[in-house]
Parts: C-alpha cells; sequence; structure tokens
C-alpha cells in the first residue's frame, strides 16, 4: 500500500508540472542592420575565399568563407552573392586571386557586387575555440556612398574621430590611398570571458531552450562557434561602416572616392 501511495503521488506530481510549466517565451535573436539608404535594390557584397594564414591545415577556409557569406544575407538592407558565384566568375576570369585595385574592380563588376569581403584566417584552434579573421571591405566605383536613415543608430563623436582602419594589413592589396572602405582585425577566443558573454547573447533566439547544452552549444560546435564569429566580424565591419558615413555626412562632403575611381588617388 505504501508503494502504491507513492507511485500515485510522483504520478500527481508528474502531471502537476506539466500542466504547470510555463512555455519559454520565443526571443529574437540580434540583427544586424544595413547602414546603406534603402534603395528598390538591396547593396550586395560578395565574399572572396579567404586565405588560410592560421598556420594549421585544421581549418576549412572555404567553410568559413561560405559561413561568412551566410551571416551577411542576414542583415536587413544588404545582400550576399553565394560562394559558387564568386568562386565561378574566378574561373571564368582565370583569376586565382584578386592581388590589385584593378582585379577587385573587374570582379565587382563581374559579380554585379557593390562591395568585396577580402581577407584570411589568421588563427584557428577547434579545441579552445579560436578564430580569428582580417577582413576588408571594398566598394566598387560608385557604390556604398550614400547613408541610410541615422535615426536609429546612436553616433559617438569619439567613434567619428578614432575609427581605426587596418591599411597597414591590407597594404599588399591597395595602391597608396585606394585602401578599403572598412577593416576588421580579430581573435575570438572562448575562453576569454568577454567573448563567452557575447557568445550567450548570440545564442539568444538561435537555439533550443531545453538542449543539454544551452547557450554553450556554440563553444562545444566548431561550426557553431564559426557562425557566432562571422556574425562579429560582419556586425564590426557594418559598424564601421555605419561610423564612416556618419563621419563623411558631418564633414559635409561626399564621400571618400571608391577603390578605382578617378578621385582614388
Amino acid at each position: 500500500m505504501r508503494t502504491a501511495g507513492l507511485g500515485v503521488l510522483c504520478v500527481l506530481l508528474m502531471v502537476c508540472l506539466s500542466g504547470c510549466a510555463k512555455p519559454d517565451p520565443l526571443t529574437p535573436p540580434q540583427q544586424l542592420i544595413s547602414p546603406y539608404a534603402s534603395t528598390p535594390a538591396e547593396p550586395i557584397w560578395a565574399v572572396v575565399p579567404l586565405l588560410n594564414e592560421s598556420g594549421t591545415t585544421a581549418v576549412d577556409e572555404f567553410a568559413i568563407s561560405d559561413t561568412l557569406s551566410a551571416t551577411i544575407t542576414q542583415t536587413r538592407g544588404l545582400r550576399s552573392l553565394p560562394l559558387n558565384r564568386t568562386l565561378d566568375a574566378m574561373r571564368a576570369m582565370e583569376m586565382a586571386r584578386p592581388e590589385t585595385p584593378a582585379d577587385l574592380d573587374r570582379l565587382a563588376l563581374a559579380l554585379g557586387a557593390d562591395g568585396l569581403l577580402v581577407g584570411s584566417i589568421t588563427a584557428y584552434d577547434p579545441f579552445a575555440p579560436i578564430v580569428g579573421l582580417s577582413i576588408a571591405l571594398y566598394a566598387r566605383p560608385g557604390a556604398l556612398e550614400q547613408a541610410g536613415g541615422g535615426a536609429d543608430f546612436d553616433i559617438d563623436a569619439r567613434q567619428l574621430r578614432e575609427q581605426p582602419t587596418e591599411y597597414d594589413y591590407f597594404g599588399t592589396q591597395a595602391a597608396a590611398g585606394r585602401g578599403p572602405a572598412s577593416s576588421v582585425v580579430m581573435v575570438l577566443d572562448g575562453r576569454d570571458h568577454d567573448v563567452r558573454m557575447r557568445v550567450r547573447r548570440y545564442a539568444e533566439g538561435r537555439r533550443d531552450a531545453v538542449s543539454a547544452l544551452g547557450w554553450e552549444r556554440y563553444l562545444k560546435s566548431m561550426p557553431d562557434y564559426e557562425r557566432f564569429v562571422t556574425f562579429e566580424a560582419v556586425g564590426q565591419l557594418l559598424q564601421r561602416e555605419w561610423v564612416r558615413l556618419a563621419r563623411d555626412r558631418a564633414a559635409g562632403a561626399p564621400a571618400a572616392a571608391p577603390l578605382g575611381s578617378p578621385g582614388g588617388g
């Protein structure tokens, strides 16, 4: 009798818990927003396959390049061409890799892209995990010059003065005065407390609430961690584009001549 009573109690407890438990509310994920003026045809970025400069063969540079391209498509007001389109265009042009501003201009024109992302994977460790990226955004002549509405973006005057651009790093691919519109250099170590906090924010709205790993799945699975890193990289590029366009607008001058334009130096 005592055993039967305990069994009934357990059943009642399970029914109560299942009936009283509230479903987890849906949480919207972080969203990236394009800084460019809204037009019927959204600006297009294309990714040139990243170089592997990490010192390890464990990295699949084409997989990360494809993930980078997919991340761009998540940006509101911006489109990305599939990586295969870029590879096909480079093969048709017999271009192993764009090495000069003229190469970048020709490739962007062939693709119909407004901007090209060129760069490399500088660090990679699937066990930590660690991923380092150095990426530059090159604008096609006449493209990516008009800023969108800035009502939803708080411009920091200090950012306008101190916004960094890694021209030294990308100097081998740009002639004097014809560097990238914006660039980002980052190494994200999953053991770092700040990085883990950013991973947790990124995971909100992108994971199963009842998953055993929870938000830490993005630290345990390297493909998931690569998605987080590319999201951070694209987010920083977009932020620097917001600042670049706002700085040009604040100065009351036209935007700097893009790569390959007559006034580009």
